[in-house]
């Protein structure tokens, strides 16, 4: 809250650049955002800052989506 940076509601992605410096690439998260999904890779070092002007609740949720070449197959007899 006593930050010299914005940070605000922000959403980071963390990634090294070319001189393996960490940079970041800010999302800046607003009302407009309600009911949208980010989609990304799991290997994407990510964060979430909190929001410090409001008493709203923040509902994140996440997990994983994996491709399976396996397929069920039934059968009945």
């Amino acid at each position: 809250m006593n930050s010299n940076s914005p940070e605000n509601a922000l959403f980071n992605f963390y990634f090294p650049n070319i001189n393996r410096e960490i940079i970041s690439a800010p999302i800046y998260v607003d009302k407009d955002f309600e009911g949208t999904m980010i989609l990304f890779p799991s290997h994407l070092n990510h964060g979430v800052n909190p929001f410090y002007t409001s008493d709203d609740y923040r509902i994140s949720i996440s997990g994983n989506i994996i491709e399976s070449s396996h397929k069920k197959s039934f059968s009945y007899q």
